[in-house]
């Protein structure tokens, strides 16, 4: 195997795919990446489209690129104008997307598709990949030939989504009638995840040099069903990128995808989430930051690139393997005596509203502002149902979804 690592680039008429060589150094604003093959073409273009390319000779390889400005010079021969500074690659790693997610086939076909169809055109090809466990049970099993050390931190992580969701998704070690699981192992390369399941047996790859925990809990939301954090389509309301910063050839790491594949289900946008990217994520300049976050979350000390799963990420789980039944177990129970007929007694621990939301927890301010004393009414550091002083009708909550403000809870309560 070649040791430059190969892309994929799919042409705007979708009729065939090159191969190019990865280069990770970019000199002069100046993309340094060549067409393998006689007279292969390098698709280059801007942020919505693409529009310009560059004819190739011969293969390059890592020492033979230019740093003289020679390609530049290539490039305005042929175009008549020069390579601008924000002109980037519009392709990702052919076997990674945004640097650890490996997509099938259709699925890259459809998203190359996607970026480059007028709004019509894609509707006739839409096609949602991501696929649900059935039952939220995930089978695995741990390559026995990985080291001791890995092998540690794989179970700590899957350690720790029992933990947070074990009352929605279930992980076991693979039995031998299970026809679908997933399989940790070492490709030699880097750590990458599926998204979704996929179907008989999927790969999660964890090499030595990225073998954490939090790495481990980042792929596996990826299996669970999870794209990144940060390529939601809203994301530029929340998040500011510093392009200054970023290799040109990595810019197409930050890509915001389709909704038909990353579905936010109108939960409150995640800066906390395990599934969101660093400051310094992919940066050209060390120390430099990629991504600043904006005004909305500094106002609540938001911070991203954190490893363990989020309030958002375990409410967004639920949602996805629909683990808030309605009725809810309160409603199954029975009505709820309440001695003033509001339900402000009630000390229970229903913590999601009468149409399956999770509830935002009390002891915070995102995604809702509220002013509520922790100290009375049963508030505290949790998320379960109250109706604080009585001032409704019955017990409720703030919502992790951005357009709900709050909700009423699935509590019946007992006539008077």
């Amino acid at each position: 195997m070649s040791a430059c690592v190969s892309l994929a680039v799919l042409f705007i008429s979708v009729e065939q795919l090159i191969c190019l060589p990865l280069v990770r150094e970019v000199k002069n604003s100046t993309l340094l990446a060549a067409a393998m093959g006689q007279n292969s073409t390098l698709q280059i273009g801007k942020e919505k489209e693409l529009k310009k390319t560059i004819n190739m000779k011969r293969l390059l390889t890592y020492d033979d690129l230019p740093d003289d400005g020679s390609l530049d010079e290539e490039y305005k021969k042929q175009h008549g104008q020069e390579l601008e500074d924000d002109t980037f690659i519009l392709l990702d790693n052919g076997e990674l997307y945004e640097g650890d997610i490996k997509l099938d086939p259709l699925t890259r076909l459809y998203m190359e598709v996607d970026r480059n169809l007028p709004p019509r055109r894609k509707r006739a090809i839409a096609r949602d990949r991501t696929k649900r466990w059935e039952g939220g049970v995930i089978p695995y099993v741990i390559d026995r030939k990985l080291p001791a050390r890995t092998k540690y931190v794989i179970r700590q992580a899957i350690r720790h989504w029992k933990m947070h969701t074990n009352k929605c998704l279930t992980f076991r070690r693979k039995m031998q009638s299970d026809r679908d699981f997933i399989q940790f192992y070492d490709d030699g390369e880097a750590c990458w995840s599926q998204v979704g399941r996929i179907g008989n047996q999927q790969n999660i790859s964890i090499t030595a040099r990225c073998a954490s925990r939090g790495v481990v809990i980042h792929e596996i939301g990826h299996a669970v069903g999870f794209y990144h954090q940060h390529a939601r389509r809203d994301r530029d309301k929340y998040i500011s990128l510093l392009t200054r910063n970023i290799l040109p050839i990595d810019r197409g790491q930050f890509e915001r995808i389709p909704h038909r594949y990353i579905n936010s289900m109108g939960y409150a946008y995640d800066y906390w989430s395990a599934m969101h990217y660093g400051p310094f994520a992919f940066s050209a300049k060390k120390g430099e930051p990629t991504i600043r976050i904006k005004k909305t979350g500094r106002r609540v000390k938001a911070k991203i690139g954190l490893r363990v799963l989020s309030k958002l990420d375990i409410a967004k789980v639920r949602a996805m393997y629909n683990c808030n039944p309605i009725p809810s177990f309160e409603a199954r129970r029975g009505c709820f005596r309440s001695k003033h007929g509001d339900g402000r007694e009630y000390r229970g621990k229903l913590d999601y509203t009468e149409t399956g939301i999770a509830c935002q927890y009390w002891s915070e301010r995102y995604p809702h502002k509220h002013s509520k004393n922790l100290r009375k009414h049963g508030l505290g550091r949790h998320n379960y149902c109250r109706n604080p002083g009585g001032r409704r009708l019955r017990p409720w909550c703030f919502t992790t979804k951005t357009k709900v403000r709050w909700q009423y809870c699935d509590i019946k309560l007992c006539r008077r």
